[in-house]
């Protein structure tokens, strides 16, 4: 865990669902649930 906040930004709120970390670059996803980049970012977070 480094402290820093991940989002992820689905379709409700987004015509371009995606993900990044806060201050960071966003990363489009057309399907969040199968993302391997955000799998990764997430085991990240979880540390």
């Amino acid at each position: 865990m480094d402290g820093r906040r991940l989002w992820r930004i689905d379709d409700t709120v987004s015509p371009q669902p995606g993900w990044g970390f806060g201050g960071g670059p966003f990363t489009a996803a057309a399907d969040l649930d199968s993302d391997p980049g955000l799998a990764a970012a997430l085991v990240r977070c979880r540390g």
